[in-house]
């Protein structure tokens, strides 16, 4: 009843409280004991998916909790998943972490919440994306993969009207130069295919972690 993923009611599992605080020996101890690191916190996260935000986005926690940039490569190491399955167009898109349209991806996956109050004004563009990204740390991204005319040919390749034969559909022009994620994409959770906007609403979220709690 009580095994390595038993959640708290936020859907906390120990494995996510023991990356939130940084705990690297912890984090391995239980992932040797099996725990799911795909398992989503209450906002929708993956243990690695909070490594990145914090990195990016949350320099009070990563103060608060002392994340060195030691610890930060520890724990990528042990979180980062092989890839994300996601379901674009009816047809099946396995994104592979090694692959830069990987980071962009859970980038674009993060500023969800942020998106809902101001899609007028999104400044998610090349050179802010770049900007975002030279306070990635080396273990987490190579080094050309910071640079404004990658991510541009990234962007611009997997638009949702680009006429690149290997483009995946995974960005939607906002207007010239700005993006956002498509907003048709479902990406897999458990056995469901759920949208990736409707996966970080509140709404949903209340559904997954009464069904992971009380199922």
């Amino acid at each position: 009843l009580y095994g390595v993923d038993y959640p708290t009611e936020y859907n906390s599992t120990p494995l996510i409280l023991a990356t939130l605080v940084g705990n690297v020996s912890l984090v391995k101890e239980l992932i040797k004991m099996g725990a799911n690191r795909n398992i989503i916190n209450a906002r929708g996260l993956t243990p690695w998916q909070m490594i990145l935000e914090i990195v990016l986005f949350e320099s009070i926690v990563k103060r608060l909790f002392s994340f060195t940039e030691d610890t930060i490569s520890k724990l990528h190491k042990l979180l980062m998943p092989t890839g994300i399955d996601l379901m674009i167009d009816g047809k099946l898109v396995k994104l592979d972490s090694r692959l830069g349209e990987f980071l962009l991806f859970n980038y674009f996956y993060l500023k969800i919440p942020m998106e809902y109050e101001r899609i007028e004004t999104i400044t998610d563009s090349a050179k802010h994306i770049t900007e975002v990204f030279s306070n990635l740390p080396d273990s987490m991204i190579l080094d050309y993969r910071r640079k404004r005319t990658y991510i541009s040919s990234l962007l611009s390749k997997n638009e949702v009207h680009s006429k690149n034969p290997y483009c995946r559909k995974l960005f939607k022009r906002i207007k010239r130069g700005y993006y956002i994620l498509n907003p048709e994409i479902k990406i897999r959770h458990n056995e469901e295919w759920i949208n990736v906007y409707q996966l970080r609403s509140f709404d949903n979220l209340k559904r997954i972690l009464w069904k992971n709690i009380y199922s």
